[in-house]
């Protein structure tokens, strides 16, 4: 029999080339929220998808390195700041501490953060090695653009060809050139070679991932519609720098939906991920998020919720039971989680969601089979599986198993034993309420 490798599959979404990862050390850079207030639903996606991308690579033992930007500072920033009479620091603050706050309640792994005030300092050294390269020019008004007719390449991520187009209403010389350092009288400024200011979004994450990896990044990922031109500009300004894309393998996720429309805050038709998770557990967000392929968009409604909540809920109902059966049949001890095969397989090939959710459904069946016969080997490596299986996923039960609970259930099966199976029924039921059975 040959022994599994797990090496994972990625099908890279803009060549849409499918490319086995053989190297074992993945660099990994999501682009991150503005801190400017709370993240949608739709912002957790590209959250909650790289999560289990990262799961999946450490368990088959690749080493990940997941860098992730927070921009601090943005005009939509300075303006609410303005608004709520703050400085900017105060409310990017307030709004990152949120953000690690929500990050936990997904039950998202670590990520090493990146706050772009921390490392604009080194920003205007970067701007300008474009700028004498002649990628990037100094306009009459002082603000420095990258020239997008300079690079051949230009729009190789959008599959467009590149016009010039005349800007007049701007300082620009092409309607594609893009800022990478802005003269500004507005909220906090640095100082460099071209004045006060302060830097573009599109070289903040640029840097960061030069600063990070130079050219050793292997996968970058956001939401789709960051691919033009936020993504192609980054890829533009490494291009420049280097001859090279910015990045081996590109892995873009699908919008999230709301009645047939991307949930957006400028459509003022989404709805907060702190408020969901006031309503809903955190396995129900990444459960829906699990029933599409990740590239594809996702139309969220109430009666998709509501599946969510019911598949959830029969999870770990499979979960509870079968750990309560292991206490009723005095086991020692409840199995540990083991690698279940058809659902690692699943998610090392591009993340296929749909494939691995089969194969837990099927493990659940097998549970609710072996339960009703009281087959305790069957038990033992079915809810192993299942286990590893919802771990992975990062929707994992903790044990309600508590030390009172246990002693109910032993009573349970004490009275059952013992005949008197009145008093027997009634301890079940209240087994039944506290979601034991």
């Amino acid at each position: 029999m040959n022994q599994f490798e797990p090496k994972f599959t990625l099908i890279d979404t803009v060549s849409n080339q499918s490319v086995v990862l053989e190297q074992k050390q993945i660099n990994i850079y999501l682009c991150g929220p503005t801190v400017y207030n709370d993240l949608h639903l739709g912002n957790t996606r590209p959250l909650i998808v790289f999560d289990v991308l990262q799961r999946v690579l450490q368990a088959a033992q690749y080493k990940v390195q997941f860098v992730q930007n927070i921009t601090d500072i943005d005009d939509k920033i300075i303006k609410i700041a303005q608004q709520q009479e703050i400085s900017e620091a105060q409310l990017c603050k307030q709004q990152i501490t949120a953000y690690k706050s929500l990050l936990k309640k997904l039950n998202i792994l670590p990520i090493k953060h990146l706050q772009v005030t921390d490392k604009i300092d080194k920003m205007p050294g970067y701007i300008a090695r474009l700028v004498q390269m002649g990628f990037a020019y100094v306009s009459p008004l002082g603000n420095t653009y990258f020239s997008v007719s300079q690079l051949p390449q230009y729009g190789i991520l959008a599959n467009r060809v590149v016009e010039t187009i005349e800007d007049e209403a701007t300082d620009k010389r092409n309607k594609l050139d893009f800022v990478l350092w802005k003269q500004t009288t507005a909220g906090v400024k640095w100082n460099s070679p071209w004045g006060w200011g302060r830097p573009g979004w599109h070289v903040e994450c640029a840097f960061l991932i030069d600063y990070s990896f130079k050219d050793q990044l292997t996968i970058h990922g956001g939401g789709v519609d960051l691919k033009f031109p936020h993504h192609e500009n980054e890829n533009a300004m490494h291009m420049a720098l280097y001859d090279k894309p910015l990045t081996q393998h590109w892995m873009h996720i699908g919008h999230l939906m709301f009645e047939n429309q991307k949930m957006s805050k400028s459509l003022q038709n989404f709805l907060l991920a702190v408020d969901f998770l006031t309503i809903h557990d955190f396995r129900i967000l990444r459960w829906l998020f699990y029933q599409k392929h990740y590239y594809h968009p996702l139309d969220l409604s109430q009666s998709l919720i509501e599946q969510a909540c019911s598949d959830i809920k029969r999870i770990q109902k499979a979960v509870n039971v079968c750990r309560t059966w292991f206490v009723y049949s005095e086991q020692s001890a409840i199995p540990a989680p083991k690698q279940f095969e058809p659902v690692f397989k699943a998610l090392l090939n591009n993340l296929n969601f749909a494939n691995a959710i089969t194969h837990i459904w099927k493990l659940v069946k097998q549970i609710n089979h072996d339960v009703s016969k009281q087959n305790l080997s069957g038990l033992k490596e079915h809810l192993s599986h299942l286990e590893w299986a919802l771990n992975i996923l990062g929707i994992g039960f903790k044990s309600i198993h508590t030390k009172l609970n246990v002693q109910l259930i032993k009573k349970w099966a004490s009275l059952r034993k013992n005949g008197q199976l009145d008093k027997a029924d009634e301890v079940r039921q209240k087994l039944i309420k506290k979601g034991l059975l």
